[in-house]
């Protein structure tokens, strides 16, 4: 019975409403109405809990026609079947339900088994419509009714191949500041201007034959179509017009990037990467609204490769080397102290621009090796110069924004500063301010954690980001550096300067010293000194230098201010790891989409790089990024499909596609589709781009959309077909009317002659059958049909010239679909036919789809026992019948289990868990049910198991196998277990598994690698 929808029975007749209630409670939870008013009523406030409605005609306030009248004009309700009863013999009151909405009618006095039938067929026809609704809202975006990004993908990717002969481009469409809009309107304003951007793309599609578009996510839209430069330049301006008379109260900037497609075989995700990168070059330029992609920001990303194959080696042969460059005292003229930059010296390029190198490292990551490698390295500089009797002065390092998600890092710190025995103030952390903008709690924390053990740190970049004042209240800065760059964009002369002063000013009212860096020219070390400035950082004084150049100055220097330090201060972020150039940005951070660069050799596969994207996808603890080769966690069937994917877009140097089974973390199963793009060779290698995406559930929509349509219509069957079986000609010629335009019929003069063209051309869709003929009547035919595997499952429906029920509940009892009463009445009878087929295709889909859900959520797949949650169903459904019997739970459970399987897998080639999974499959019976809960506990439920002392044998024996390999030298496992009986410890699964746990405890305490037997005292 459905426990939460309900079929409502709308009726005056109180007697009526009892006698449906009485025939539908078998299958189905009742609600009453007395009139069409407090039908509306109920419908209304819960439109999602009624599967169907059965309604009569004549009622007070609101009869059965206007109740129809005001469900048509309900979206909310449109859905719901309505099945109206009539006692009326004539067909007009049919007639006239079905064309205001009705979805089938019922004659009076009533018939349980017709009723039944017919509620199941509009049931079955209302979720198809359902299905098709929601495979709507798969493929479009909500809000705006276009496509969403993966079918406007798709659909683009099928126009430009269709096309191969034209050349399209690729647009990427935003509103600049759309963020600032959102924050100050509203979302009802954001979402509102959405949608009118939405009518501008639809309005440009009416104009090209060839033109996709889709919402991709916010206020990003995208559109492809066949490149004219000329008309695109018009479209975008006409879209600016357009904007420009939305009639906001502010100014709407949009931001176009472009790609024109120079590969039709290109993936649309690539095209989207390109054009994406495109629209953030040009954002903010509001002289020019749109901006063309450029073959210069691939070169970059293969720059970016050459890096990357260098940086392990780099960092092992000491490549990398500390440069200082000194901190003055504005007044004094003398060094205050340095800050220690990397430089990269290439054994064949030279060296290499930390502007190069630093932005590809904080993309993927290798900053915190670097960053560690140079605070060792200063470190060691600072604890040199104390052995050598000299006097250091501080010198500060960076941190990346990468560093700080390191929960640890404050701990480090300490420990490497301790392991040189440095005094904590010699060694200071420069953060940039843009970190707290992104994550303000973290740096708080880290800041907080470093100050109270002693150490100082300087808030870099200062006035650059969006957080200044923010950081100035929530953070005790020990030093503020600000960059003489903070006046270069500045167009009003002395703007810039002004409010440099006042934050100057500022910071000394808070007793915070200042830093200005990138001082070059005499005329700024005045400005400086006017406004109070102490300190200074720039080329005017010294540029960066090395060791041995900073050693020799600071000899040479005849005073020193040593005191550059103050209070406490506060946090950091790392949100804009991909945020360096902008192609790299938009592939590695504001792509969605999981991403990889894979390096492949012909035979293996290794991550170069990977984006956020992928880790959305499949987890931070993905089993192919710990393994190192990713081929290793494909399905065995499909590594070939996926390895020749790879060989054939290295040979061709473009593009291939392939869809794999892979497995997760947690052992489960997906489908992921991967498009590839190839990039580049070195040496005996290649850079490929993947794309990768979970196509899990259209996968198993396309399976089972492949097993509908053969159960539906079997093998070679047109499934267009209709016979029509009637002794008498004017009906076969009235029927074959009206269905001529949905099938081809097929004409029977009775039932022998069906079962011929039967055997002849089984592919018959549906048979429309006459009862009373000559040689073989309906009812001989249908028990023939039933004996025949080859035409069982085609559906029936009956032609009857009498409404009679006895007829009726006979022909319900044989297995037919439906009945149609003579004479024809064509709405009446199109209909039937379609009420029946649609729910038939509907049930089929959904047994099959609720089968292959049930068997994929039983089974564990490492152990091969069934999961808890299926178990449980297992067990409760035997003891609705069998509680009495002696039935036992056993609970089984290894100590410190995570650790003991690592353990365990470092020296059997067997996991720990498949071999617990191996041993109960051995020691019990076949029909036992074994299990495993996620929390590593192991269960067996065997069925009518009355030896007491067979049971214990059994349990040692268990604990034996599972101990058996227990060495000193490797590993030892200690396990326990624990048992209950049914029925005097419990009758269903919960009560015995609770019960047999209290056992397995009870051992636990006791002992190691025992078993124990719940009784009360337990």
């Amino acid at each position: 019975m459905e426990s939460e929808k309900s079929i409502l029975v709308v009726d005056d007749n109180a007697i009526n409403r009892e006698v449906l209630r009485e025939i539908l409670k078998t299958e189905y939870s009742v609600r009453e109405a007395e009139n069409g008013e407090e039908a509306l009523r109920i419908m209304r406030e819960m439109p999602d809990r009624i599967l169907a409605v059965l309604s009569d005609i004549v009622m007070p306030l609101i009869d059965g026609f206007q109740l129809l009248e005001e469900i048509s004009n309900d979206s909310k309700l449109g859905n719901i079947p309505i099945i109206v009863m009539t006692a009326s013999s004539e067909n007009q009151e049919e007639i006239k339900a079905l064309r205001m909405g009705a979805w089938d009618f019922i004659t009076k006095p009533y018939n349980p088994e017709v009723i039944l039938c017919r509620l199941r067929n509009a049931i079955g026809r209302s979720e198809v419509a359902a299905a098709e609704q929601m495979r709507h809202m798969a493929c479009h975006d909500q809000l705006t009714g276009i496509y969403n990004r993966v079918h406007f993908m798709k659909k683009t990717e099928s126009m430009i191949k269709r096309n191969a002969d034209k050349q399209f481009v690729f647009v990427y469409f935003e509103v600049d500041r759309f963020q600032l809009i959102n924050t100050f309107y509203g979302a009802k304003e954001a979402d509102s201007l959405i949608q009118y951007l939405a009518k501008i793309l639809k309005l440009f599609a009416e104009t090209y034959d060839l033109f996709t578009y889709g919402r991709m996510e916010s206020d990003v839209f995208c559109f492809c179509m066949e490149y004219d430069a000329d008309e695109l330049e018009q479209m975008i301006d006409r879209a600016k017009s357009l904007l420009e008379q939305y009639g906001s109260d502010y100014d709407i900037e949009p931001n176009f990037g472009l790609y024109v497609v120079k590969d039709n075989r290109m993936p649309a995700e690539v095209m989207y990467s390109n054009a994406s990168v495109a629209a953030k070059e040009g954002a903010g330029n509001y002289l020019k609204y749109f901006t063309y992609y450029t073959d210069e920001m691939d070169a970059k990303l293969k720059k970016e490769q050459e890096i990357l194959n260098d940086m392990h080696r780099a960092l092992e042969n000491e490549e990398f080397c500390i440069y200082l460059q000194p901190k003055y005292n504005i007044h004094t003229n003398a060094i205050a102290g340095a800050e220690a930059l990397v430089r990269w010296m290439h054994p064949e390029k030279g060296m290499i621009s930390p502007g190069d190198f630093i932005p590809v490292f904080e993309n993927n990551g290798f900053i915190t090796n670097l960053d560690y490698y140079m605070w060792e390295e200063t470190c060691k500089l600072l604890r040199s110069w104390i052995d050598e009797g000299l006097n250091p002065l501080p010198i500060s390092v960076n941190v990346s924004r990468v560093d700080i998600y390191n929960s640890r890092l404050a701990e480090s710190i300490v420990q490497l500063v301790d392991k040189y025995q440095l005094p904590h103030d010699l060694l200071e952390f420069e953060i940039t301010e843009s970190a707290y903008a992104f994550n303000p709690m973290i740096l708080i924390k880290l800041v907080s954690d470093l100050h109270e053990n002693g150490f100082t740190i300087l808030m870099d970049d200062f006035g650059n980001g969006y957080s200044s004042l923010s950081i100035l209240k929530d953070i005790e800065v020990d030093i503020l550096k600000l960059d003489m760059l903070f006046l270069s964009n500045s167009k009003d002369t002395g703007r810039g300067e002004n409010i440099l002063a006042s934050v100057i000013r500022m910071a000394k009212w808070l007793k915070i010293p200042v830093i200005v860096e990138g001082v070059e020219t005499a005329s700024q070390v005045n400005f400086l000194k006017s406004v109070g400035c102490d300190y200074v950082q720039g080329y005017y004084y010294a540029k960066p230098m090395s060791v041995g150049e900073y050693k020799k100055l600071r000899m040479k220097a005849e005073g020193f201010d040593g005191n550059l330090r103050n209070s406490d201060n506060d946090d950091f972020d790392v949100d804009s790891l991909f945020q360096s150039n902008p192609q790299m940005k938009v592939l590695f951070g504001d792509l969605l989409q999981a991403l990889a660069i894979f390096e492949f050799d012909g035979q293996n596969m290794e991550f170069v790089r990977i984006n956020e994207g992928y880790y959305d996808l499949f987890g931070s603890d993905d089993p192919a990024i710990r393994m190192g080769n990713p081929i290793e966690i494909v399905d065995s069937q499909y590594r070939d499909i996926v390895m020749n994917s790879f060989r054939t877009a290295v040979k061709t140097h473009g593009t291939a596609e392939c869809d794999f089974i892979r497995y997760t973390a947690t052992g489960a199963s997906i489908w992921v589709n991967l498009k590839l793009r190839y990039l580049k060779e070195i040496g005996n290698k290649h850079l490929v781009l993947g794309l990768l995406d979970d196509v899990t559930a259209q996968k198993r929509i396309d399976f089972e959309l492949t097993k509908y349509r053969q159960a539906l219509i079997g093998e070679g069957r047109d499934g267009n077909i209709m016979m029509v079986v009637d002794d008498m000609p004017a009906n076969r010629a009235i029927l074959k009317k009206i269905f001529s335009d949905q099938y081809t019929i097929i004409e029977a003069s009775d039932g022998m002659d069906a079962l011929e063209k039967l055997n002849e051309a089984p592919n018959v869709s549906v048979i429309l059958l006459d009862i009373v003929m000559p040689r073989m009547n309906g009812w001989d035919f249908l028990q023939h049909k039933r004996n025949l595997p080859a035409i069982a499952n085609i559906p029936v429906i009956i032609i009857s010239a009498e409404d009679k029920l006895n007829e009726q509940e006979i022909a319900l009892d044989m297995g037919i679909n439906d009945y149609i009463v003579k004479p024809f009445v064509p709405e009446i009878v199109k209909k039937r036919v379609s009420n029946a087929m649609d729910s038939i295709k509907f049930m089929q889909e959904a047994v099959r789809k609720y089968d292959s859900a049930a068997q994929m959520a039983r089974i564990d797949r490492t152990t091969g026992l069934y999961h808890l949650d299926a178990a449980t169903k297992i067990v409760d459904e035997y003891l609705e019948d069998f509680a009495d019997d002696l039935n036992v739970m056993v609970t089984f459970a290894v100590d410190n289990f995570a650790e003991t399987s690592r353990q365990y897998l470092e020296h059997y080639d067997e996991s720990l868990v498949k071999k617990i999974g191996r041993i109960i499959k051995e020691l019990f019976r076949r029909d036992d049910v074994g299990f495993r809960t996620d929390d590593d506990i192991f269960g067996v439920f065997a069925k009518n198991y009355k030896d007491l002392e067979k049971l214990k044998e059994r349990l040692d024996e268990f604990i034996e196998l599972v101990t058996a390999d227990n060495s000193e030298d490797h590993v030892v496992i200690v396990c326990s277990i624990g048992a209950a009986f049914s029925p005097g410890a419990g009758k269903t699964f919960d009560e015995l598994y609770e019960n047999a746990e209290i056992a397995r405890l009870n051992a636990k305490n006791t002992g190691e690698n025992i078993s124990s037997i719940y009784n009360e005292r337990n």
